[in-house]
């Protein structure tokens, strides 16, 4: 499946239409240093992020590599069991990722590419 859908309607005068989707997906593939590593490397990132940042934030891994809601969640989960350093909080609906202290981004890419 790729990353544009093709989609043909007929609209209400009877001529198709055509419009391009760019589609969301799980992105397994995705390393989670890649997908640290895109949001250490957002200026607009401090300590904590919202989730719903992560999703649909400029520059965020969302819209950067077109993950869906439960693929972000999966890799946010995955980076906490490997990384002592990211937490998840869902708090009163209030669903933040938080990094207990900012590691230098190449640290995180160094340490995938040296495995």
């Amino acid at each position: 499946m790729g990353l544009i859908k093709n989609q043909k309607r007929i609209n209400s005068e009877g001529k198709v239409e055509e419009n391009y989707l760019i589609e969301r997906d799980s992105r397994d593939h995705l390393p989670v240093e890649v997908f640290l590593y895109a949001i250490l490397d957002n200026e607009d990132f401090d300590h904590t992020i919202s989730f719903s940042n992560l999703i649909s934030g400029e520059n965020f891994p969302g819209n950067v590599f077109l993950m869906n809601r439960d693929a972000i969640f999966n890799k946010i989960k995955e980076a906490e069991n490997k990384y002592s350093f990211v937490r998840f909080s869902q708090t009163a609906g209030n669903q933040v990722m938080i990094f207990d202290h900012k590691p230098e981004k190449f640290e995180i890419l160094n340490g995938y590419y040296a495995d």
